[in-house]
């Protein structure tokens, strides 16, 4: 008589070895990584007035396509609409240029490109590539990621004359966060490239559907202290920007589990054939 070839159940052995990868693609599918650029939206400024010498007086304010000379040669309030708050206050709005926007080209004017790729939209600083930090500027040896405005501001620098600042872009320097600072620095990139203007202290970072919002309070830089050395760290104002996003979802860690998972099933069905068979043909022996 003939022995009878023993085997382990075949649907408990498949269901605890597949169980846990079951597990990975729940998890994965219930919490996506979503990565993401920017494609428009627009800053808000507000800025106080008689700070320090270097930012006394709002003068003008101007488009992403006026040349250097006329921002200095015409006449208040130059060709872009701002709002007067109160006597040492003024609002205004800056759009954001879209990542991959063909720049203008602009006479005497250094206009920005929007640089950043958002990898994962839940961890927003831990997407941005950082700048150097050197003293008054952000950006000299390593230029990071950025998002860029595109206008252009003019100041009455009592007694200086007219200063001009602008062709912004929000960088991100983990080395300038501590204290209120939170490491991002908004450069004036007209007359001197890469020049900090302002940290953004206290800063909220918050990504709601489509939309990415950046805000918190201005800190005169390093770059301001060449006219005033006391200003540096005066609070002049507040920033808050809204950045339209087109979202994607990450498919990488889901899409690798499915196919491993898909393969196992796979093989451990041949086994389950192959046992099965195995055990009808010692029965008919």
């Amino acid at each position: 008589m003939k022995t009878l070839p023993t085997f382990e159940p075949i649907g408990n052995n498949f269901k605890s070895r597949i169980g846990p990868f079951l597990l990975l693609i729940f998890l994965a599918s219930a919490y996506p990584a979503h990565a993401a650029t920017i494609i428009g939206g627009f800053a808000s400024w507000t800025l106080d007035e008689g700070v320090g010498t270097p930012i006394h007086r709002f003068d003008a304010y101007f488009d992403a396509t006026t040349p250097r000379d006329d921002t200095l040669a015409l006449a208040a309030p130059g060709n872009k609409p701002f709002d007067r708050l109160s006597p040492t206050q003024v609002s205004l709005a800056d759009p954001i240029r879209p990542f991959d926007a063909v720049l203008p080209t602009v006479t005497g004017r250094s206009p920005q490109a929007t640089t950043l790729e958002i990898d994962d939209v839940s961890d927003i600083l831990g997407s941005w590539s950082g700048s150097s930090n050197d003293g008054w500027f952000v950006g000299n040896t390593v230029l990071g990621e950025q998002i860029a405005l595109t206008s252009m501001q003019r100041w009455g620098a009592d007694p200086a004359g007219s200063l001009l600042y602008g062709d912004f872009a929000l960088r991100y320097d983990p080395t300038r966060a501590g204290g209120a600072n939170s490491g991002l620095v908004l450069t004036s990139n007209i007359d001197f490239g890469n020049a900090a203007f302002a940290d953004l202290g206290n800063a909220i970072i918050a990504v709601a559907g489509d939309q990415l919002t950046i805000s918190g309070d201005l800190f005169a830089a390093a770059a301001l202290t060449a006219f005033d050395g006391a200003i540096l760290g005066k609070q002049f104002g507040t920033f808050s920007m809204t950045a339209d996003l087109s979202t994607s979802a990450v498919p990488e860690p889901s899409s690798l589990v499915v196919l491993g998972v898909s393969g196992l099933m796979a093989i451990a069905y041949r086994r389950r054939r192959t046992s099965r068979s195995g055990c009808v043909t010692a029965l008919q022996g």
